[in-house]
């Protein structure tokens, strides 16, 4: 099974954009290391030979020997070192320009690494959504070919009615085209997960919303301000531009260099003879008018610096209205998800008992066939929203520069959520009879009423059968329970309590409180502050971390989880990349939201401490005779 880590993994190591812009990064240093050399000298050596002829007012004289004027050899030998003593800030500039371009390099790095995260994110959950839909497709049309194939018999048994056989045709078509249009966007699902990451899609596990959300609209929008690697690419181009009007501006002022050299001539100028000269010279040399092309420059410089001020505030506001309305979208899914799961819910039951109601002639065939079109279109909407959701929040981190994904498979309770509502709905299996399908008793059920069958006074309505459980389950209330759970310090993890809990039929009161919340730590090692450091970057190649004080020296850890099997699973991470981590276990007193369920069986009360104490909550059970684990 390909998790969401192993997509984006392979996205990164596959993407040809992410090479391009590696390539531009090394591109940049080498520039930068060519600007730093400037301030270290030059040395130029010069050697010349050839042949040289030489006229002049002596060799033409009539006295003058005609060889004289003649070709003769000639030699020229020079060696140079130039060292530059003031600039006017002409180096300086240009390691900074270059030293900006670099920053800016790394920020494409990290924005083009999280945009293509970010697409590998999107393929592998469009992926996983195209097929849970195709599953929902292929069981609606299973139900109404159940449905079609009972009728039809019925109707040539010539009990039935025809209407129903033709209006459950118009559906059983509609149906099959749904699936057709679901096939067709699960391929171009896979199409593009294929480009993304460069290889066919497998089996691919679920995500879940990551731990590392915002917990406000405030601190999103705060870290787009402070993180977004666009928006810092851009701060780092708007430093290369003030560094370039400081380039500008030293052409206004003098360049003073030493110059050491040493030349030897041989037979210049028809000179015989050889010549040896050395010199060591302060030069100093200075424009004074060039038709005011250093002022213009300057005056250019100086604008393309405030261009790029107001396209870091425009793309500001540009990311801040991307940030608040991800945040309204995510904030929406978030409700929808619970109106979707109470919809799923109700649907499934309605649908339920119009089947039974159907088959005593209560209920007529278009009821039940709108009930499972209700609770198909729900279950359709259901899972979208939950995808959507996760997408919106890594779209979120994305805006906010902090997207990074964890190798872990998924929130397994959702993902078995989503699994189930392809098969929450149906019949029975074929060997059983269904109220569609032609038997004795399943003929006069269609076309008589509840008084006319035999067994009628003996079946029972389903929501009459639901009441009578209710009173049952009452007489044994004083030997329940109460239990308190918390504290939840985030909306999330409140969240997922009360999904937990609704699961299992149960609801939950929510009140504030303070209480013990435990969470595991992977602590790497103890070091002296100096060691430390060092080897805090080292880790921080390979995973995020982070250092804590300790009886005078430094812990590292490599990761804080509340939910202590997430721990172990990030430990294995680890070790695979030569990172030996050791789980500790702390605890610390804080202040959020606590769950309260009333009126719970003892087993019940037990396996709900359980399974919460696996995410790092506390579990308080209060009732008769109960002793906590």
């Amino acid at each position: 099974m390909t998790t969401l880590f192993q997509s984006v993994e392979q996205a990164l190591k596959f993407s040809p954009q992410l090479q391009a812009v590696a390539h531009y990064h090394d591109a940049a240093e080498y520039d930068l290391k060519k600007a730093r050399a400037r301030y270290r000298p030059s040395v130029d050596l010069m050697l010349g030979y050839g042949l040289e002829q030489h006229s002049d007012s002596v060799t033409r004289l009539p006295e003058a020997d005609p060889s004289d004027s003649d070709w003769d050899s000639r030699g020229d030998a020079s060696l140079r070192l130039t060292q530059n003593v003031w600039d006017g800030g002409e180096t300086r500039h240009q390691v900074s320009i270059q030293k900006a371009l670099l920053d800016s390099a790394d920020f494409d790095v990290l924005e083009s690494t999280q945009s293509i995260a970010l697409d590998a994110i999107n393929a592998h959950l469009e992926v996983y959504l195209q097929r849970e839909l195709v599953a929902l497709a292929e069981n609606d049309l299973e139900v109404h070919q159940d449905i079609y194939r009972g009728l039809s018999e019925i109707e040539r048994a010539g009990t039935g009615n025809i209407a129903d056989v033709t209006q459950t045709r118009a559906r059983l078509a509609r149906a099959r085209s749904i699936l057709i249009i679901s096939k067709g966007d699960l391929d171009s699902a896979v199409a593009n997960y294929e480009r993304v990451t460069g290889t066919k899609p497998g089996t691919v596990a679920f995500a879940d919303v990551p731990d590392t959300m915002p917990i406000s609209l405030k601190e999103a929008l705060t870290w787009t301000e402070e993180k977004n690697p666009g928006l810092l690419a851009i701060n780092a181009s708007l430093k290369e531009a003030e560094a370039r009007v400081g380039l500008a501006r030293s052409a206004y002022k003098p360049k003073l260099n030493v110059e050491l050299s040493s030349r030897y001539y041989d037979q210049l100028d028809g000179d015989p003879s050889w010549q040896h000269t050395n010199d060591a010279m302060l030069v100093l040399r200075w424009n004074l008018f060039n038709g005011g092309q250093d002022r213009e420059a300057a005056n250019a410089a100086l604008s393309r610096k405030y261009q790029r001020r107001s396209t870091r505030d425009d793309r500001l506001i540009e990311l801040k209205e991307s940030t608040a309305a991800a945040w309204a979208e995510y904030l929406s899914l978030k409700s929808q998800k619970t109106a979707y799961r109470e919809a799923v819910a109700s649907s499934e039951k309605t649908f339920d008992a119009y089947l039974q109601q159907y088959s005593v002639s209560r209920r007529s065939l278009l009821d039940v066939l709108n009930a499972e079109k209700e609770y198909f279109q729900s279950a359709r909407q259901l899972v979208s929203v939950i995808v959507r959701e996760i997408l919106t929040a890594y779209r979120i981190l994305n805006l906010g520069g902090s997207l990074q994904v964890v190798e872990h498979p998924g929130d397994p309770d959702t993902a078995a959520e989503l699994s189930r509502l392809s098969q929450a709905i149906g019949f029975p299996d074929a060997a059983q009879s269904t109220p569609f399908q032609p038997r004795s008793q399943a003929f006069t059920a269609i076309d008589t009423t509840p008084s006319d069958r035999p067994d009628a006074a003996t079946e029972k309505d389903p929501f009459a059968m639901q009441e009578e459980a209710a009173t049952t389950s009452s007489a044994d209330r004083d030997t329940l329970f109460s239990i308190a759970i918390g504290p939840c310090t985030n909306e999330r993890l409140v969240e997922q309590v009360s999904e937990m809990l609704h699961n299992r039929g149960l609801e939950a009161r929510q009140t504030p409180g303070t209480g013990t919340v435990r969470f595991t730590r992977l602590l790497e090692g103890v070091y002296f502050p100096e060691a430390a450091y060092a080897r805090l970057e080292a880790v921080k190649q390979v995973a995020d971390a982070f250092v804590l004080p300790e009886a005078g020296k430094l812990a590292i850890y490599v990761g804080s989880f509340q939910n202590h099997e997430a721990a172990i699973r990030h430990a294995q991470v680890l070790a695979g990349k030569n990172i030996a981590v050791t789980p500790v276990a702390a605890q610390i007193e804080r202040q959020g939201t606590m769950l309260v369920v009333r009126r719970v069986d003892r087993e019940t009360a037990e396996s709900i401490s359980r399974q919460v104490s696996r995410i790092g909550l506390s579990a308080t059970v209060t009732g008769p005779d109960f002793i906590e684990d």
